[in-house]
């Protein structure tokens, strides 16, 4: 009996062993299993999910004789745009239509560093200025160098630089708050683009500065051409030029509704006089004014099923806002991608 028993311990050990081995095997094929479903499932409604692009347009941001707010962030080393010697920004604003005046009801500029955000406006200043100084003017330049931002000069040698004078105090004071009350030029006349150039002064070391956001609220005598705004690059020595906006229409061809916005990527690809730009728009549902760099779904054509998503056979009407501008007569490129990875892309010009 004594001999007996060893084994029969041994077989019971083993007997359990396997059954345990048997479980987690078990277990293990029914986990993969799963994801195998899963994966197929997904791969069933890929095949099942198709768009299409039907449209794509671009066009200039700033324009009508309405207030328009406009904001615009540069992110891309932004203390570029902060003059190393003494802090000074610049902020230009030009009106591609000729004999036609432009005006502001607010501006602002926020620097934000790893330590905070600050809120450099016109609050307090009087005429004549110390620090940060407001202008009005005239310039006299082509639609293309106006829409590209390519002028020759900062600013007093840009061709047809004229009659330009300092905001007085009571102006100044119309520059802070969106209250009606306004910084306007006067008519150039002559053929000539009304202009305005800010200057301000910022405290921080440029090569802390993580983002610049510009805001204003513009408009323009006549509804003609658009109104641009610049930022100068003291390390390059040109104009950064905002913006463009370029609407795309998606049609969903497939069985497969999108149904989640927020989860679909936009990107373009776009070219600034020598540069090449690509820009990732991150979704908003902002409107007024629409941030730079992102991108919000305006209307669904159709909607008469399950409002807000993209049904088959609807279309999906959105505006990407990009900063910088893209350049007048280039080729550029935008794509769109759904959350399940099925994209639709389209070359366009502006």
């Amino acid at each position: 009996m004594d001999s007996i028993l060893p084994s029969l311990i041994g077989v019971t050990i083993l007997v359990i062993a396997s059954l345990v081995i048997g479980r987690s095997s078990f277990n293990s094929f029914q986990v993969l299993g799963d994801s195998w479903q899963d994966a197929e499932e997904r791969s069933v409604e890929r095949v099942r999910s198709d768009i299409s692009m039907t449209s794509v347009v671009a066009s200039d941001t700033i324009q009508g004789t309405t207030d328009q707010p406009i904001s615009f962030t540069a992110t891309d080393d932004p203390g570029d745009y902060v003059q190393t010697s003494d802090g000074q920004l610049t902020v230009f604003m030009v009106n591609q239509d000729d004999s036609d005046w432009i005006r502001v009801d607010d501006i602002s500029v926020t620097i934000t560093t790893s330590l905070g955000s600050t809120v450099y406006d016109f609050t307090g200043i009087t005429n004549p200025s110390s620090s940060h100084t407001a202008e009005d003017g005239e310039i006299d330049e082509t639609d293309a160098v106006i829409a590209n931002g390519t002028f020759s000069a900062r600013r007093t040698t840009i061709t047809g630089w004229s009659n330009w004078g300092e905001a007085s105090t009571a102006e100044y004071g119309n520059l802070v708050g969106t209250d009606d009350a306004y910084y306007q030029s006067a008519d150039p006349g002559g053929g000539d683009n009304a202009a305005m150039i800010f200057e301000l002064y910022v405290t921080e070391t440029p090569a802390d500065i993580t983002r610049i956001d510009v805001n204003a609220e513009v408009a323009q005598g006549v509804n003609t051409d658009a109104m641009f705004l610049y930022l100068w690059n003291y390390t390059t020595s040109s104009y950064a030029v905002c913006c463009t906006d370029i609407d795309f229409t998606i049609q969903n061809d497939g069985a497969t509704p999108v149904v989640d916005f927020s989860q679909m990527d936009v990107v373009v690809q776009y070219t600034l006089a020598s540069n090449t730009y690509a820009d990732y728009g991150l979704f908003t549902t902002s409107s007024s004014p629409q941030p730079s760099d992102t991108w919000r779904a305006i209307s669904i054509s159709n909607d008469v099923i399950d409002p807000r998503v993209l049904n088959t056979g609807e279309s999906l009407n959105g505006v990407l806002r990009v900063f910088p501008a893209v350049g007048t007569g280039t080729s550029n490129w935008l794509q769109v991608t759904t959350e399940l990875g099925i994209s639709a892309s389209s070359f366009f010009t502006n």
